[in-house]
Protein backbone atom coordinates (compact mmCIF):
# COMPACT_ATOMS: atom_id res chain seq x y z
CA UNK A 1 0.00 0.00 0.00
CA UNK A 2 2.86 2.36 0.80
CA UNK A 3 4.47 1.62 -2.56
CA UNK A 4 1.22 2.38 -4.39
CA UNK A 5 0.90 5.74 -2.58
CA UNK A 6 4.48 6.64 -3.46
CA UNK A 7 3.86 5.80 -7.10
CA UNK A 8 0.77 8.00 -7.20
CA UNK A 9 2.73 10.88 -5.62
CA UNK A 10 5.56 10.56 -8.15
CA UNK A 11 3.04 10.46 -10.99
CA UNK A 12 1.36 13.64 -9.74
CA UNK A 13 4.75 15.33 -9.43
CA UNK A 14 5.59 14.32 -13.02
CA UNK A 15 2.34 15.78 -14.36
CA UNK A 16 2.90 18.98 -12.41
CA UNK A 17 6.38 19.43 -13.90
CA UNK A 18 5.00 18.68 -17.35
CA UNK A 19 2.22 21.22 -16.94
CA UNK A 20 4.73 23.87 -15.87
CA UNK A 21 6.90 23.18 -18.91
CA UNK A 22 3.90 23.47 -21.24
CA UNK A 23 2.84 26.73 -19.60
CA UNK A 24 6.33 28.14 -20.06
CA UNK A 25 6.34 27.11 -23.72
CA UNK A 26 2.89 28.53 -24.42
CA UNK A 27 3.84 31.84 -22.82
CA UNK A 28 6.34 32.46 -25.64
CA UNK A 29 3.78 31.97 -28.41
CA UNK A 30 2.06 35.42 -28.17
CA UNK A 31 5.41 37.16 -28.64
CA UNK A 32 5.71 35.71 -32.14
CA UNK A 33 2.06 35.34 -33.05
CA UNK A 34 1.45 39.02 -32.44
CA UNK A 35 3.85 39.91 -35.28
CA UNK A 36 2.49 37.33 -37.74
CA UNK A 37 4.93 34.41 -37.23
CA UNK A 38 3.19 31.02 -37.11
CA UNK A 39 3.96 28.34 -34.57
CA UNK A 40 5.49 26.08 -37.24
CA UNK A 41 7.81 28.83 -38.50
CA UNK A 42 8.87 29.67 -34.98
CA UNK A 43 9.57 25.98 -34.26
CA UNK A 44 11.68 25.67 -37.42
CA UNK A 45 13.63 28.78 -36.51
CA UNK A 46 14.24 27.51 -33.00
CA UNK A 47 15.45 24.12 -34.20
CA UNK A 48 17.76 25.65 -36.79
CA UNK A 49 19.67 28.11 -34.63
CA UNK A 50 23.00 26.91 -35.93
CA UNK A 51 22.35 28.66 -39.24
CA UNK A 52 23.13 32.36 -39.50
CA UNK A 53 19.83 33.04 -41.28
CA UNK A 54 17.89 31.48 -38.41
CA UNK A 55 19.79 33.54 -35.84
CA UNK A 56 19.06 36.73 -37.79
CA UNK A 57 15.39 35.78 -37.89
CA UNK A 58 15.34 35.26 -34.14
CA UNK A 59 16.98 38.65 -33.57
CA UNK A 60 14.40 40.23 -35.85
CA UNK A 61 11.59 38.65 -33.83
CA UNK A 62 13.06 39.92 -30.55
CA UNK A 63 13.55 43.45 -31.95
CA UNK A 64 9.99 43.60 -33.18
CA UNK A 65 8.67 42.44 -29.81
CA UNK A 66 10.78 45.02 -27.99
CA UNK A 67 9.67 47.86 -30.27
CA UNK A 68 6.05 46.94 -29.81
CA UNK A 69 6.43 46.91 -26.03
CA UNK A 70 8.09 50.32 -25.99
CA UNK A 71 5.40 51.92 -28.11
CA UNK A 72 2.58 50.51 -26.03
CA UNK A 73 0.20 53.17 -24.82
CA UNK A 74 0.16 54.09 -21.13
CA UNK A 75 -3.28 53.73 -19.51
CA UNK A 76 -4.85 57.10 -18.77
CA UNK A 77 -5.83 55.86 -15.31
CA UNK A 78 -2.12 55.44 -14.41
CA UNK A 79 -1.35 58.98 -15.55
CA UNK A 80 -4.23 60.38 -13.50
CA UNK A 81 -3.17 58.59 -10.32
CA UNK A 82 0.44 59.71 -10.65
CA UNK A 83 -0.57 63.33 -11.30
CA UNK A 84 -2.74 63.33 -8.18
CA UNK A 85 0.39 62.67 -6.10
CA UNK A 86 2.74 64.79 -8.24
CA UNK A 87 0.53 67.67 -9.46
CA UNK A 88 3.49 69.80 -10.55
CA UNK A 89 5.06 67.15 -12.75
CA UNK A 90 4.61 67.77 -16.51
CA UNK A 91 2.38 65.28 -18.26
CA UNK A 92 5.15 64.38 -20.72
CA UNK A 93 7.45 63.44 -17.85
CA UNK A 94 4.74 61.34 -16.21
CA UNK A 95 3.96 59.46 -19.43
CA UNK A 96 7.63 58.92 -20.23
CA UNK A 97 8.41 57.60 -16.77
CA UNK A 98 5.38 55.29 -16.80
CA UNK A 99 6.35 53.96 -20.22
CA UNK A 100 9.81 53.19 -18.89
CA UNK A 101 8.93 51.69 -15.52
CA UNK A 102 5.42 50.33 -16.13
CA UNK A 103 4.90 50.87 -12.40
CA UNK A 104 3.07 53.73 -10.67
CA UNK A 105 5.04 53.58 -7.41
CA UNK A 106 8.43 53.71 -9.12
CA UNK A 107 7.22 56.56 -11.34
CA UNK A 108 6.06 58.55 -8.30
CA UNK A 109 9.43 58.02 -6.57
CA UNK A 110 11.32 59.15 -9.68
CA UNK A 111 9.19 62.28 -10.04
CA UNK A 112 9.41 63.18 -6.36
CA UNK A 113 13.21 62.82 -6.46
CA UNK A 114 13.39 65.21 -9.39
CA UNK A 115 10.92 67.81 -8.03
CA UNK A 116 10.93 70.26 -5.14
CA UNK A 117 9.30 69.00 -1.91
CA UNK A 118 5.56 68.72 -2.23
CA UNK A 119 3.41 71.12 -0.17
CA UNK A 120 2.73 70.27 3.45
CA UNK A 121 -1.02 70.58 2.92
CA UNK A 122 -3.03 67.75 1.48
CA UNK A 123 -3.64 67.85 -2.28
CA UNK A 124 -6.91 69.49 -3.17
CA UNK A 125 -9.35 67.18 -4.92
CA UNK A 126 -11.52 68.51 -7.71
CA UNK A 127 -14.58 66.31 -7.26
CA UNK A 128 -17.98 66.20 -8.83
CA UNK A 129 -19.35 63.26 -6.88
CA UNK A 130 -18.28 59.68 -6.47
CA UNK A 131 -17.16 57.61 -9.39
CA UNK A 132 -16.59 53.92 -9.83
CA UNK A 133 -15.78 51.99 -6.65
CA UNK A 134 -16.68 54.86 -4.34
CA UNK A 135 -13.55 56.90 -5.24
CA UNK A 136 -13.86 60.62 -5.81
CA UNK A 137 -13.74 61.23 -9.54
CA UNK A 138 -11.80 64.12 -11.05
CA UNK A 139 -14.05 66.95 -12.17
CA UNK A 140 -13.92 68.75 -15.45
CA UNK A 141 -12.48 72.27 -15.56
CA UNK A 142 -14.89 74.78 -14.14
CA UNK A 143 -16.44 72.45 -11.57
CA UNK A 144 -17.38 74.26 -8.37
CA UNK A 145 -17.15 71.33 -5.97
CA UNK A 146 -13.60 71.78 -4.66
CA UNK A 147 -12.78 70.43 -1.24
CA UNK A 148 -9.74 69.81 0.92
CA UNK A 149 -8.83 66.15 1.40
CA UNK A 150 -9.49 65.14 5.03
CA UNK A 151 -6.45 64.25 7.09
CA UNK A 152 -7.51 60.65 7.70
CA UNK A 153 -9.17 59.92 4.36
CA UNK A 154 -7.43 57.85 1.72
CA UNK A 155 -6.71 59.52 -1.62
CA UNK A 156 -7.40 57.90 -5.01
CA UNK A 157 -4.57 55.64 -6.08
CA UNK A 158 -3.38 54.98 -2.52
CA UNK A 159 -6.19 52.73 -1.34
CA UNK A 160 -6.29 52.65 2.46
CA UNK A 161 -2.83 54.27 2.70
CA UNK A 162 -2.22 57.93 3.45
CA UNK A 163 -0.71 59.95 0.62
CA UNK A 164 2.87 61.15 1.30
CA UNK A 165 3.45 64.67 2.55
CA UNK A 166 6.53 66.89 2.50
CA UNK A 167 7.43 65.64 5.98
CA UNK A 168 7.36 62.03 4.76
CA UNK A 169 9.57 62.75 1.75
CA UNK A 170 12.11 64.80 3.73
CA UNK A 171 15.40 62.99 4.14
CA UNK A 172 16.25 62.55 7.79
CA UNK A 173 19.67 63.35 9.22
CA UNK A 174 19.64 60.43 11.61
CA UNK A 175 21.96 57.39 11.58
CA UNK A 176 22.34 55.96 8.11
CA UNK A 177 21.06 59.11 6.38
CA UNK A 178 22.96 60.24 3.26
CA UNK A 179 22.98 63.76 4.74
CA UNK A 180 25.16 62.68 7.64
CA UNK A 181 28.72 64.06 7.30
CA UNK A 182 31.49 61.49 7.02
CA UNK A 183 33.39 60.43 10.11
CA UNK A 184 36.67 62.07 10.98
CA UNK A 185 39.73 60.16 9.85
CA UNK A 186 41.98 61.48 12.64
CA UNK A 187 41.67 63.17 16.01
CA UNK A 188 44.57 65.21 17.42
CA UNK A 189 44.18 65.04 21.20
CA UNK A 190 45.48 68.23 22.83
CA UNK A 191 45.91 69.18 26.49
CA UNK A 192 47.93 72.28 27.42
CA UNK A 193 49.47 73.07 30.77
CA UNK A 194 49.79 76.74 31.69
CA UNK A 195 50.88 78.92 34.60
CA UNK A 196 48.50 79.26 37.55
CA UNK A 197 48.60 80.46 41.15
CA UNK A 198 46.18 79.70 43.98
CA UNK A 199 46.99 82.92 45.86
CA UNK A 200 46.56 85.57 43.20
CA UNK A 201 45.66 85.92 39.54
CA UNK A 202 48.48 85.66 37.02
CA UNK A 203 48.89 89.06 35.37
CA UNK A 204 48.60 90.06 32.57
CA UNK A 205 47.68 86.56 31.34
CA UNK A 206 48.57 82.94 31.98
CA UNK A 207 51.13 81.34 29.64
CA UNK A 208 51.40 77.86 28.19
CA UNK A 209 54.24 75.80 29.69
CA UNK A 210 53.63 72.44 27.94
CA UNK A 211 52.40 71.82 24.38
CA UNK A 212 51.59 68.07 23.94
CA UNK A 213 49.44 66.10 21.49
CA UNK A 214 48.52 62.50 20.64
CA UNK A 215 47.46 61.59 17.10
CA UNK A 216 44.66 58.98 16.88
CA UNK A 217 43.61 57.31 13.64
CA UNK A 218 39.87 56.53 13.66
CA UNK A 219 39.09 53.22 11.95
CA UNK A 220 36.35 51.51 13.94
CA UNK A 221 37.67 48.45 15.70
CA UNK A 222 41.14 49.23 14.33
CA UNK A 223 41.32 52.70 15.91
CA UNK A 224 44.83 53.21 17.25
CA UNK A 225 47.36 55.83 18.40
CA UNK A 226 49.71 56.83 15.59
CA UNK A 227 52.16 59.37 17.03
CA UNK A 228 52.87 61.82 19.87
CA UNK A 229 54.23 65.34 20.17
CA UNK A 230 55.51 67.01 23.33
CA UNK A 231 57.33 70.28 23.90
CA UNK A 232 57.83 72.44 26.97
CA UNK A 233 57.37 76.20 26.55
CA UNK A 234 59.26 79.04 28.23
CA UNK A 235 56.95 81.81 29.50
CA UNK A 236 58.11 85.31 28.60
CA UNK A 237 55.70 87.62 30.45
CA UNK A 238 56.29 85.92 33.83
CA UNK A 239 59.49 83.85 33.47
CA UNK A 240 59.42 82.61 37.08
CA UNK A 241 56.90 79.82 37.63
CA UNK A 242 54.63 80.03 40.69
CA UNK A 243 55.20 77.27 43.23
CA UNK A 244 51.57 76.20 42.88
CA UNK A 245 52.10 75.63 39.15
CA UNK A 246 55.22 73.56 39.79
CA UNK A 247 53.48 71.36 42.36
CA UNK A 248 50.39 70.89 40.18
CA UNK A 249 52.00 70.05 36.84
CA UNK A 250 55.43 68.74 37.85
CA UNK A 251 57.06 71.16 35.38
CA UNK A 252 60.10 72.71 37.03
CA UNK A 253 61.77 76.05 36.44
CA UNK A 254 64.79 74.37 34.86
CA UNK A 255 62.57 72.54 32.34
CA UNK A 256 61.03 75.72 31.00
CA UNK A 257 64.28 77.72 31.10
CA UNK A 258 65.82 75.24 28.66
CA UNK A 259 62.80 75.41 26.32
CA UNK A 260 61.77 77.72 23.49
CA UNK A 261 59.00 80.35 23.76
CA UNK A 262 55.56 79.81 22.28
CA UNK A 263 56.45 81.78 19.15
CA UNK A 264 59.01 79.04 18.28
CA UNK A 265 57.14 75.98 19.59
CA UNK A 266 53.99 76.67 17.55
CA UNK A 267 55.81 76.37 14.17
CA UNK A 268 57.36 73.09 15.39
CA UNK A 269 53.89 71.81 16.17
CA UNK A 270 52.64 72.82 12.73
CA UNK A 271 55.55 70.97 11.13
CA UNK A 272 54.57 67.86 13.08
CA UNK A 273 51.01 68.13 11.76
CA UNK A 274 52.36 68.70 8.26
CA UNK A 275 54.52 65.55 8.48
CA UNK A 276 51.30 63.52 8.85
CA UNK A 277 49.60 65.31 5.96
CA UNK A 278 47.10 67.14 8.17
CA UNK A 279 47.96 70.74 7.20
CA UNK A 280 49.29 72.48 4.12
CA UNK A 281 52.31 74.76 3.89
CA UNK A 282 50.22 77.79 4.91
CA UNK A 283 48.73 75.99 7.95
CA UNK A 284 45.32 75.17 6.49
CA UNK A 285 43.59 71.93 7.38
CA UNK A 286 43.97 69.07 4.89
CA UNK A 287 41.77 66.00 5.00
CA UNK A 288 38.92 65.28 7.39
CA UNK A 289 40.19 65.55 10.97
CA UNK A 290 39.74 67.66 14.09
CA UNK A 291 41.50 68.67 17.28
CA UNK A 292 40.12 66.99 20.40
CA UNK A 293 40.32 68.48 23.90
CA UNK A 294 38.91 67.76 27.34
CA UNK A 295 36.82 70.97 27.84
CA UNK A 296 37.01 74.10 25.70
CA UNK A 297 39.54 75.91 27.90
CA UNK A 298 42.69 74.76 26.08
CA UNK A 299 41.94 76.51 22.79
CA UNK A 300 38.99 78.78 23.51
CA UNK A 301 40.34 80.33 26.72
CA UNK A 302 44.12 79.87 26.72
CA UNK A 303 45.62 79.53 23.23
CA UNK A 304 43.43 82.18 21.57
CA UNK A 305 43.95 84.69 24.36
CA UNK A 306 47.72 84.20 24.63
CA UNK A 307 48.35 84.37 20.88
CA UNK A 308 46.16 87.47 20.63
CA UNK A 309 48.00 89.17 23.51
CA UNK A 310 51.41 88.33 22.01
CA UNK A 311 50.21 89.27 18.50
CA UNK A 312 51.00 85.86 17.07
CA UNK A 313 48.69 84.70 14.23
CA UNK A 314 46.45 81.78 15.11
CA UNK A 315 46.74 78.95 12.54
CA UNK A 316 43.45 78.31 10.78
CA UNK A 317 43.42 74.63 11.80
CA UNK A 318 42.49 75.75 15.34
CA UNK A 319 39.20 77.29 14.16
CA UNK A 320 37.15 74.34 15.49
CA UNK A 321 37.61 71.40 17.84
CA UNK A 322 35.84 68.50 19.55
CA UNK A 323 35.10 68.81 23.26
CA UNK A 324 35.34 65.17 24.39
CA UNK A 325 33.32 65.90 27.53
CA UNK A 326 30.30 66.67 25.33
CA UNK A 327 30.80 63.50 23.29
CA UNK A 328 31.32 61.48 26.48
CA UNK A 329 27.94 62.56 27.81
CA UNK A 330 26.26 61.94 24.45
CA UNK A 331 27.68 58.43 24.06
CA UNK A 332 27.55 57.09 27.63
CA UNK A 333 24.39 59.04 28.57
CA UNK A 334 25.82 60.39 31.83
CA UNK A 335 27.66 63.52 32.83
CA UNK A 336 31.47 63.32 33.00
CA UNK A 337 31.83 64.11 36.70
CA UNK A 338 34.99 64.01 38.80
CA UNK A 339 37.54 65.12 36.22
CA UNK A 340 39.46 63.22 33.57
CA UNK A 341 40.86 60.54 35.90
CA UNK A 342 37.42 59.63 37.32
CA UNK A 343 35.93 59.39 33.82
CA UNK A 344 38.73 57.10 32.63
CA UNK A 345 38.30 54.82 35.63
CA UNK A 346 34.49 54.78 35.23
CA UNK A 347 34.99 52.98 31.90
CA UNK A 348 36.99 50.20 33.55
CA UNK A 349 40.28 51.64 32.28
CA UNK A 350 43.40 52.47 34.28
CA UNK A 351 44.63 56.05 34.45
CA UNK A 352 48.26 55.76 33.38
CA UNK A 353 50.82 58.21 34.79
CA UNK A 354 50.72 61.42 36.81
CA UNK A 355 47.67 63.66 36.49
CA UNK A 356 48.14 67.23 35.20
CA UNK A 357 51.11 66.25 33.08
CA UNK A 358 50.10 67.41 29.61
CA UNK A 359 51.30 64.37 27.69
CA UNK A 360 49.89 61.96 30.30
CA UNK A 361 46.52 63.70 30.13
CA UNK A 362 46.61 63.45 26.32
CA UNK A 363 47.27 59.71 26.48
CA UNK A 364 44.42 59.11 28.91
CA UNK A 365 42.08 61.30 26.87
CA UNK A 366 43.07 59.26 23.83
CA UNK A 367 42.19 56.12 25.80
CA UNK A 368 38.61 57.39 26.09
CA UNK A 369 38.60 58.09 22.35
CA UNK A 370 39.74 54.52 21.67
CA UNK A 371 37.06 53.12 23.98
CA UNK A 372 34.34 55.14 22.22
CA UNK A 373 35.51 54.53 18.64
CA UNK A 374 36.24 50.82 19.01
CA UNK A 375 32.92 50.25 20.74
CA UNK A 376 31.70 48.03 23.55
CA UNK A 377 28.90 45.51 23.96
CA UNK A 378 26.92 47.87 26.17
CA UNK A 379 27.25 51.15 24.25
CA UNK A 380 28.42 50.19 20.76
CA UNK A 381 30.83 52.26 18.66
CA UNK A 382 30.76 56.05 18.42
CA UNK A 383 31.37 57.92 15.15
CA UNK A 384 33.11 61.29 15.51
CA UNK A 385 31.52 63.40 12.75
CA UNK A 386 31.26 67.01 13.90
CA UNK A 387 33.18 69.56 15.92
CA UNK A 388 31.44 70.82 19.05
CA UNK A 389 32.97 74.31 19.25
CA UNK A 390 34.65 76.81 16.98
CA UNK A 391 35.71 80.43 16.53
CA UNK A 392 33.81 83.19 14.77
CA UNK A 393 35.37 85.63 12.32
CA UNK A 394 36.51 87.84 15.20
CA UNK A 395 38.34 84.99 16.94
CA UNK A 396 35.74 84.63 19.71
CA UNK A 397 34.41 81.25 20.77
CA UNK A 398 30.89 80.63 19.53
CA UNK A 399 28.46 81.06 22.42
CA UNK A 400 30.89 83.00 24.58
CA UNK A 401 30.14 86.40 26.12
CA UNK A 402 32.52 88.12 23.71
CA UNK A 403 30.83 86.44 20.72
CA UNK A 404 27.38 87.56 21.87
CA UNK A 405 28.60 91.10 22.49
CA UNK A 406 30.19 91.31 19.03
CA UNK A 407 27.02 89.96 17.46
CA UNK A 408 24.85 92.50 19.25
CA UNK A 409 27.14 95.37 18.30
CA UNK A 410 26.87 94.41 14.63
CA UNK A 411 23.08 94.24 14.80
CA UNK A 412 22.60 97.33 17.00
CA UNK A 413 21.52 100.56 15.25
CA UNK A 414 22.99 103.56 17.11
CA UNK A 415 20.55 106.25 18.21
CA UNK A 416 21.09 109.82 17.08
CA UNK A 417 21.27 112.22 20.02
CA UNK A 418 20.77 115.95 20.04
CA UNK A 419 24.53 116.50 20.19
CA UNK A 420 25.06 114.28 17.15
CA UNK A 421 22.49 116.22 15.18
CA UNK A 422 24.34 119.36 16.24
CA UNK A 423 27.58 118.00 14.79
CA UNK A 424 25.86 117.45 11.47
CA UNK A 425 24.69 121.05 11.52
CA UNK A 426 28.30 122.16 12.13
CA UNK A 427 29.49 120.46 8.96
CA UNK A 428 26.56 121.96 7.10
CA UNK A 429 27.45 125.43 8.35
CA UNK A 430 31.20 125.19 7.64
CA UNK A 431 31.19 126.69 4.12
CA UNK A 432 29.53 129.83 5.50
CA UNK A 433 27.27 130.33 8.47
CA UNK A 434 24.11 132.31 7.91
CA UNK A 435 25.05 134.80 10.64
CA UNK A 436 28.69 135.42 9.90
CA UNK A 437 30.44 133.00 7.58
CA UNK A 438 33.30 130.89 8.95
CA UNK A 439 33.59 132.82 12.26
CA UNK A 440 29.92 132.19 12.80
CA UNK A 441 30.44 128.47 12.14
CA UNK A 442 33.25 128.35 14.71
CA UNK A 443 31.09 130.14 17.26
CA UNK A 444 28.33 127.65 16.54
CA UNK A 445 30.81 124.78 17.13
CA UNK A 446 31.88 126.35 20.43
CA UNK A 447 28.29 126.50 21.60
CA UNK A 448 27.80 122.84 20.62
CA UNK A 449 30.93 121.85 22.56
CA UNK A 450 29.18 122.86 25.77
CA UNK A 451 26.21 120.77 24.77
CA UNK A 452 28.38 117.64 24.45
CA UNK A 453 28.84 117.47 28.21
CA UNK A 454 26.77 114.60 29.60
CA UNK A 455 25.10 113.87 26.26
CA UNK A 456 24.90 110.34 24.78
CA UNK A 457 25.50 109.55 21.14
CA UNK A 458 28.87 109.76 19.49
CA UNK A 459 31.84 108.65 21.55
CA UNK A 460 33.86 111.39 23.23
CA UNK A 461 36.87 110.62 21.05
CA UNK A 462 34.80 111.06 17.90
CA UNK A 463 33.39 114.35 19.15
CA UNK A 464 36.83 115.73 19.99
CA UNK A 465 38.07 114.68 16.58
CA UNK A 466 35.25 116.57 14.90
CA UNK A 467 35.91 119.66 17.02
CA UNK A 468 39.61 119.56 16.17
CA UNK A 469 38.72 119.35 12.52
CA UNK A 470 36.29 122.28 12.78
CA UNK A 471 38.42 124.55 14.96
Amino acid sequence: MDGFTSAIALLLLFFRILAGSLRLFISTIPCVSCIGVSKEDYRHIRNARQHPEAQMAMDFVVDLCGDEELTEEVPEEWVRRVQEVCPRAPREAVVGSLRETRDESRTINQLLDGLQPVPTKRPRLETAGLGHGGHASTSVPGAKTTEEAPAGKALPGWGPLRAPTARDMKIRRGPGSPLQPPSFEYLVVLDFEWTADNRKAVKPISEITQFPSVLVRLAGRKTAIVDEFNAYVRPTLNPILPQFSIDLTGITQDMVDRSAPLEEVLPQYMEWLKSHGLVSDDGRRQGHWAICTWTDADIGAQLVRELSFKEVPLPSCFDQWVDLKVMFQRHYRREPKGGLQKCVESLGLTFEGRAHDGLIDCRNTAAIVLHMAQGSMLYGAFAFRRATRGLDRDGNVFGSRAHRAAQQSRLKIPKTSQADRGLESVFTALPGHHNGGVPGALAHAARLAEGFRGQSGLKQAQRLEVLDHVC
